[in-house]
């Protein structure tokens, strides 16, 4: 990518790698809990929707991408730590190399930890002042993930995992 002087030299580009990967790796993770839990329809189609929801957030990270490709000189370079983002798929690739995955209650808590993770938003929000013509296909992601996680405490209430006036205030933070 073009990058005049002056500029960071971290790119959109990588960002976006990592984010891609990092979206990539979460639908298997729930690709994954979804058969694991198999034996519960209602769990087991939970996970599965939001594997197929991540699979879809990759392909539009993925169209970011050759937007970006096809017109760098439109883009600002990003000035973000894509650490964090390269931490959290390390994490998800972690659980996905367990033999065993967690027990439905540990589940759900893991993928409501997942949607309400900081990197992914922070790293949105970067993204959209480098590139406000992102802004509605980063905005939509965000929408999707505050409904993931807003779907994950419902169906922990529920299920009793979580006291309703706890679910609530968390689910908002």
């Amino acid at each position: 990518m073009h990058e005049p002087h002056g500029r960071p030299d971290v790119s959109i580009l990588r960002g976006l790698n990592a984010l891609e990967r990092f979206e990539g790796g979460v639908a298997k993770l729930y690709a994954r809990l979804s058969e694991a839990h198999a034996q519960d329809p209602e769990a087991a189609s939970l996970f599965y929707k939001l594997s197929l929801d991540e699979k879809n957030h990759a392909s539009l990270i993925q169209y970011q991408r050759r937007l970006i490709k096809q017109n760098p000189d439109l883009f600002e370079a990003l000035e973000f730590d894509v650490a964090a983002i390269e931490m959290a798929t390390v994490y998800v690739e972690g659980i996905l190399a367990r033999r065993e995955l967690p027990g439905l209650r540990d589940a759900v808590a893991l993928a409501a930890g997942i949607e309400g993770g900081a990197a992914e938003t922070h790293f949105r929000a970067a993204l959209l002042q480098a590139a406000p013509e992102m802004s509605r296909l980063m905005r939509g992601l965000g929408d999707s993930d505050r409904l993931h996680a807003d779907t994950l405490q419902a169906f922990g209430i529920r299920r009793g995992f979580l006291p309703p006036a706890t679910a609530a205030g968390e689910a908002r933070r």
